[in-house]
């Protein structure tokens, strides 16, 4: 069954009631309650009877950053802990040894981001547990407060809270409440929002950055999309997401060149990449609750074994993405600190390598990179990763550790690494002829042995981390 986030409302009956908003609802969480009040004698859930126009007016307010904020606010929030439940524990760790001053600017903004992204604060004056909701793509990542979480489809989950909040429009219409008026007015304008409004959400940058990034063009034209109704409801740009994704490591002059790539980068046709993806999601339904580097080795042996590659034989990645059509070009992003980014939306697919001196992807780097990129071509389109991906950008991190798996699988197989160890005299010797012949770094060559599961000494372990790092 397809996870699920579902709340059954009904309207009061009585006049005076309805008259100020009020309704029983209960939240269902995967089909169990949620939100509710309690388990009658006959065991059917009490549903919560309160005030609901309360969420009416929180949805309105919120509706924008729930449909387009995909960014975290505060850039270590993304390398310590994307659990948003948990995400307070992990700011107390970070704000150890900060200035009083930064420490209460952060906290504003932490505070005011899960706010907003948390279902419960609809509520006012009764306590219902936390439901955070996160944008990732095509997706959203659902969180309850104890840390549990579960991934979405995102135009659905839209479409239920959309179609509540247009059921309590209709059965408050005739309100002469004047909170329930407001609330049915906030509901209805909560597209009434400058375009550039929306784009600053959607892409992490601040207006002025927009202006600046786009010059003297049309804003719709230069991000792709003119319509703020669309965005509400869901819709993404190849632009907007190579933006949000490279925002806090893309100066603007870089950001400005990448998206006219971008734009620039006609629609291809990939009949046997497309081929491939559809044979794959009928054997990928198996994987759903595996965990990502589990998938990554699943899907690295499916594709080697698909497209017909022998044990022992090296994989050759642009050639692999050459013969599916998919366009490699270069580009040089001002010494930023990414290597790859791809788009698959409207356009492309394509990916542009970063050729700046200080980060220019060459050899078993180039390699690595494409082999990362094919596995959100064949693996995330679809959800996490709809329009694009930007390798070293803000991305999310389970698609992210799935891709650094697969790579990694697919150029060196572990089945290899463990063979090659296993029939060696001695290990160096035996990492060295696994690096020339794979064409791969020391460090996967490294990581792979070590899943392999082959068997190492603490003196073997000692000397493959110094090998590693020479």
């Amino acid at each position: 069954m397809a996870n699920s986030l579902r709340l059954e409302f009904t309207a009061a009956s009585s006049e005076g009631a309805v008259n100020d908003g009020w309704g029983q609802a209960t939240l269902y969480w995967n089909e169990e309650p949620y939100w509710h009040a309690g388990v009658l004698s006959d065991g059917r859930t009490r549903r919560i009877e309160w005030t609901w126009v309360d969420l009416l007016q929180w949805l309105a307010k919120n509706w924008l950053y729930l449909t387009n904020e995909q960014t975290l606010p505060l850039a270590w929030m993304n390398e310590v802990n994307d659990n948003l439940a948990k995400i307070l524990d992990s700011a107390e760790e970070h704000w150890q040894g900060v200035s009083e001053e930064r420490l209460d600017a952060e906290e504003i903004i932490l505070l005011e981001y899960l706010n907003r992204h948390n279902l419960a604060n609809a509520l006012q004056g009764i306590y219902v547990p936390a439901v955070f909701w996160r944008r990732v793509g095509n997706e959203v990542v659902l969180y309850r407060e104890n840390g549990v979480s579960m991934r979405v489809p995102l135009n659905p989950l839209l479409q239920h809270f959309e179609d509540i909040g247009s059921r309590m429009v209709e059965a408050w219409k005739e309100s002469e409440n004047p909170r329930v008026r407001l609330a049915i007015d906030q509901w209805r304008r909560r597209a009434e929002l400058p375009l550039v409004t929306v784009l600053s959400i959607s892409s992490g940058l601040e207006a002025d950055e927009i202006r600046r990034i786009q010059g003297e063009q049309d804003a719709g034209e230069f991000w792709g999309t003119h319509s703020v109704t669309d965005m509400l409801n869901g819709q993404d740009t190849d632009m907007l997401a190579a933006a949000r994704m490279s925002s806090h490591v893309l100066k603007p002059e870089a950001m400005t060149r990448l998206v006219g790539n971008i734009r620039s980068c006609e629609s291809r046709q990939t009949p046997v990449l497309d081929e491939l993806c559809n044979r794959l999601m009928e054997e990928a339904q198996a994987w759903h609750d595996w965990r990502p580097y589990d998938q990554a080795y699943a899907l690295a042996e499916w594709l080697r074994r698909n497209i017909g590659l022998k044990d022992g034989s090296r994989v050759n990645p642009q050639e692999m993405l050459e013969l599916w059509n998919v366009a490699v070009t270069d580009i040089d992003l001002d010494g930023a600190d990414i290597d790859a980014v791809a788009c698959w939306g409207l356009r492309g697919p394509a990916i542009f390598m970063n050729t700046s001196p200080e980060w220019r992807s060459q050899g078993v780097r180039r390699r690595a990179s494409l082999a990362h990129e094919i596995c959100h071509l064949l693996f995330d389109r679809k959800s996490a990763l709809p329009v694009a991906e930007v390798l070293g950008g803000a991305v999310d991190p389970i698609a992210e550790q799935r891709a650094r798996a697969f790579a990694a699988e697919l150029l060196l197989p572990r089945t290899e690494a463990h063979a090659t160890v296993q029939r060696a005299n001695e290990l160096i010797p035996a990492c060295d002829e696994l690096a020339a012949h794979y064409d791969v770094s020391r460090k996967i060559v490294t990581n792979q042995i070590k899943n392999s599961g082959v068997p190492l000494n603490a003196r073997e372990r000692a000397e493959l981390d110094r090998w590693a790092g020479a």
